[in-house]
């Protein structure tokens, strides 16, 4: 289950959790990077709400900011919130998703990049704020998972006036199956996977050529079938949850085909010896694949 257990991993290392209340669609992550804005600024999520906010609304967001506890880094905005975003809807009304949304993990990772993960909401505008002037971004649908993308305001300033629709996107994906980076970790993962398993099988006194190359085949069709389930899941817009389901009975069928169709297929050894060369190749892949992920995900980000 080297492959499951890989994109595990890099859920938790990005501060990743499942829980059942996961937004209706895709992405779960999301990082954009700011460009050409020379002022000090904050940044939010603005989400469309159908009706106009009230005073029960203003209380509750009150009290969710007087809630926040200094020590709680899972909040991009703690107590320094500006408040007056409390009551503040835009010409379309939009409202603050830090206040009446979800923003579990909302981070400022530098002076122009944030990161936000889980219940990311699939329809948005990126806010930008200098102390009460605002620059409001073109409405963001999202259609993939995992965006990094680019907002370029060359020429947008702060001003009186609340500029919207400002600036230009770079690197917003609009169909997964359309995007080069998943194929790019497939082909990474699908070498890796044929180097650190066919060397096992070689450890283990695998001479045939024929074992090789067909373990090998195995090996592709299986990674190629996983990676275009997850693309169609995130296409379909499957939350967190019913992705991490898929892609759990995904794995469950991947790595018990593989020990399973090694065994009947494979003549050079004994068929127990061929199931367990099967699960220990497996394993070291799981290893330092896990190792491979770490350094590719801190490259990626």
């Amino acid at each position: 289950m080297k492959k499951m257990l890989n994109f595990i991993f890099i859920f938790i290392i990005n501060g990743f959790y499942i829980q059942v209340d996961a937004n209706s669609g895709p992405p779960e992550n999301v990082s954009v990077t700011i460009l050409n804005i020379d002022e000090n600024y904050e940044l939010d999520i603005f989400i469309p709400l159908d009706r106009t906010l009230n005073e029960a609304d203003y209380i509750e967001a009150q009290t969710r900011i007087s809630n926040l506890e200094d020590s709680y880094e899972g909040m991009y905005y703690q107590k320094t919130y500006p408040s007056f975003l409390v009551d503040f809807q835009d010409k379309d009304g939009y409202v603050s998703n830090t206040l009446y949304g979800k923003s579990d993990y909302f981070y400022r990772f530098n002076e122009n990049q944030f990161r936000l993960y889980m219940n990311v909401p699939r329809v948005f505008r990126i806010v930008l704020i200098h102390q009460e002037q605002l620059i409001i971004s073109k409405t963001i649908e999202m259609q993939a998972y995992d965006e990094r993308f680019i907002w370029d305001l060359e020429g947008v300033e702060f001003s009186n006036d609340i500029s919207y629709d400002a600036g230009v996107f770079e690197g917003l994906n609009d169909n997964p199956f359309f995007e080069m980076r998943p194929y790019q970790e497939l082909l990474i993962r699908v070498i890796v996977t044929l180097i650190i398993e066919l060397f096992i099988f070689y450890l283990l006194g695998y001479r045939h050529q024929r074992t090789f190359i067909f373990y090998g085949i195995l090996n592709i069709i299986t990674q190629i079938l996983l990676t275009f389930g997850i693309l169609y899941g995130s296409f379909l817009g499957f939350g967190i949850f019913y992705g991490f389901v898929l892609l759990l009975i995904g794995e469950v069928l991947v790595f018990g085909s593989e020990m399973g169709i090694n065994g009947l297929i494979i003549k050079e050894k004994y068929t127990s010896h061929i199931v367990f060369s099967t699960f220990l190749a497996n394993l070291a892949s799981l290893i330092i694949g896990t190792i491979i992920a770490i350094q590719l995900n801190a490259l990626l980000w």
